[in-house]
């Protein structure tokens, strides 16, 4: 085309668009770009299929191919006499001459002609569709709403590739119209193939999809993450014409969620290096107790020797039987000052969120409940008109299986309370045989029990019962309640505890009430940690306790 032919092609009034015999866009005038399509955006692509609606192709396809057989052997003077064929009030496709141009529908005349031989195909287009600055500026608002919405949007082609998006998704991945109209998904997502694979499948098929998760990178290479909405607009046959795609940014809930993950991380070692740390401090209150508790086991050995080579009327003796009390005390003292440590300890531990480590060996559980007894008597001074016992019934085996460890810390701990807090009548622990694969441990005593209200936070740490007292103690000893002083509360009922079989393994099943093992530093500041601990304890063996 001449210099002066191609200045005459720019300023046609009209939008004129040449295409091969293929029907492919190989050339525009600067009307077609101003109005239609610019060349960037149109080049290479077939007319009818790209900027006809699919209700108008057939008839333009038709038009085409007369016009092509039409110029066959004809010269230029001989084309020009034909009549020109318009195809009026076609459907158009205005794509506009910027890339982030919103894409709306127009109608438009189109006349089809041909060069010599039908090399080329020649359209020009008028444009039917009135619209008055009312309607456009409408139009136009419309289009800004969608180009600057806070979240971004797209059109895909059947194909992936990227049709139309607003100015927020390209502000986003750090691309200019130019570079990303045109790119294919999988080049902005490069390791969601797959999603978008199923995406595609399930979008075919007329589905909505919704909060699909994909990862995407920006132009520079920063990873972002997107949730994506998305339906699809068919042509009238029920063919793909281009996706609707909402997007939003979840980068920041992904960044919070890495963070948090991290915190918590971060907090979990922390406890579990505050847990080492005050094991490592309780371990060390633990060796002293246990050297006391011998030390003063060996003088109350020497004293009773002491005292069997003195006559009846030495004036030593009153001495002696005071220092033994001292001492009988003084290793009660230590040895429950080491069940407080252990329970601290324990506390400490459930409230980092560790668990005990359960370890099922066969056990007997007559010999369970003596020792159990035994210690508690020991640990306790038994008041004048109180019991302690146990019972075995007689259908229960000889040999079970199960932490017995545990369970005897759980069950202890539930005895000393009975035995801390009855004034008189009985303090019984009773195994009873297996029900449904349950055995039941019940330990009950004959006190006020607790009340309704108190229920709830039973097995709180550091619930104290409002009936909270001192105990009591022998006026032989007065001169050290101020310095070993260990009271409790009134917090405990008559209490059933379930165990059951679990195959090979024996587990505390609840049906009881623990009473407080408790730790106070004096008649007002009490701290409860034992049934906190002996729920947690029972808790780790797979069972529960409840209050009757």
């Amino acid at each position: 085309m001449t210099c002066q032919r191609s200045a005459y092609f720019n300023v046609a009034p009209e939008p004129v668009a040449i295409l091969n015999r293929d029907g492919i866009i190989i050339d525009v005038n600067e009307r077609f770009q101003n109005q239609v399509a610019s060349f960037e955006r149109v080049s290479g692509l077939s007319f009818v299929d790209n900027l006809i609606n699919e209700d108008e192709a057939p008839r333009f396809k038709s038009a085409i191919q007369n016009v092509i057989s039409e110029a066959i052997g004809k010269s230029s003077s001989e084309l020009s006499k034909i009549e020109v064929n318009v195809l009026r009030n076609a459907v158009t496709l205005i794509l506009g001459n910027n890339l982030n141009n919103l894409p709306i529908y127009r109608r438009y005349d189109w006349a089809v002609s041909a060069f010599e031989e039908g090399e080329n195909v020649i359209l020009s287009g008028r444009m039917a569709t009135v619209v008055d600055d009312q309607r456009e500026a409408a139009e136009n608002e419309l289009i800004d709403f969608f180009n600057k919405a806070p979240i971004a949007l797209h059109w895909l082609s059947s194909k992936g590739d990227i049709l139309w998006a607003n100015e927020t998704e390209m502000n986003i991945l750090g691309y200019t119209a130019e570079e990303y109209i045109g790119l294919n998904i999988s080049d902005i997502c490069p390791e969601e193939t797959e999603t978008f694979t199923e995406v595609f499948r399930q979008l075919s098929a007329g589905n909505t999809v919704r909060d699909i998760p994909v990862k995407g990178r920006t132009k520079s290479g920063e990873i972002v993450y997107f949730l994506i909405d998305s339906n699809v607009n068919f042509f009238p046959d029920n063919t793909f014409n281009h996706t609707r795609c909402f997007i939003r940014d979840d980068t920041s809930r992904k960044v919070r969620e890495a963070r948090l993950e991290a915190l918590v991380e971060s907090s979990n070692q922390i406890a579990m290096e505050k847990e080492a740390f005050i094991l490592k401090i309780f371990n060390k209150i633990r060796g002293p107790c246990h050297i006391v508790i011998q030390a003063l086991s060996l003088i109350e050995a020497a004293l009773i020797d002491i005292k069997s080579s003195l006559p009846d009327n030495s004036v030593a003796s009153p001495f002696i039987e005071d220092a033994e009390k001292l001492i009988e005390e003084g290793i009660r003292e230590a040895e429950r000052l080491a069940l407080i440590v252990d329970d601290v300890a324990d506390a400490s531990s459930f409230e980092s969120g560790l668990t005990m480590t359960t370890k099922s060996v066969p056990f007997e559980p007559r010999k369970l409940l003596d020792d159990i007894e035994k210690t508690v008597k020991e640990l306790w001074p038994i008041k004048a008109g109180v019991t302690v016992s146990s019972i075995v019934q007689e259908k229960v085996p000889k040999v079970l299986e199960g932490d017995a460890r545990l369970l005897g810390r759980a069950l202890q701990s539930m005895l000393i309370n009975g035995v801390k807090f009855t004034n008189e009548g009985e303090v019984c622990i009773t195994l009873y045989p297996e029900v449904n694969d349950m055995y039941t441990f019940e330990v009950s005593d004959t006190g006020s029990g607790i009340t309704e209200t108190s229920l709830n936070v039973l097995f709180q740490k550091y619930w104290k019962s409002p009936n909270a007292r001192e105990i009591e103690i022998p006026e032989s000893i007065e001169e050290i309640k101020n310095k070993m002083l260990l009271s409790s509360q009134h917090c405990y009922s008559s209490s059933s505890s379930t165990v059951f079989m679990d195959s090979d393994f024996l587990q505390l099943n609840n049906m009881s009430t623990i009473s407080c093992s408790d730790m106070e530093e004096g008649l007002e500041d009490k701290l409860e940690l034992g049934l906190n601990v002996a729920y947690n304890i029972v808790q780790c063996l797979g069972g529960e306790i409840k209050v009757n």
